[in-house]
């Protein structure tokens, strides 16, 4: 864990795209510690590699839009394809 530091995880979100990357930086802000946030990033990161990189974006931009921005909210997402479904765009705030 101590080979993750905040500017890679960072730099794997970046690959995926701007959502799945703001998320990452969210998270990371979050905790007291940055070593608290690693094992949800990367789990959150490590969804690229089941669904792939742009559903996981997607699905990122669907949390972003609707508020369920959680990891729970976008592995449910992706679990159940509504990444996949358009949503009403009433908060685009385009990163």
């Amino acid at each position: 864990m101590l080979e993750w530091s905040p500017e890679r995880l960072l730099s794997w979100a970046s690959s995926i795209g701007p959502y799945t990357s703001h998320w990452v930086h969210e998270f990371i802000r979050q905790p007291d510690h940055p070593a608290q946030a690693v094992r949800p990033c990367l789990a959150m990161l490590g969804q690229a590699k089941t669904y792939g990189k742009e559903w996981l974006e997607a699905a990122c931009l669907r949390g972003y839009l609707t508020g369920a921005n959680r990891l729970h909210n976008i592995r449910t997402m992706l679990k159940n394809g509504l990444e996949r479904q358009s949503i009403s765009q009433t908060k685009h705030d385009p990163l």
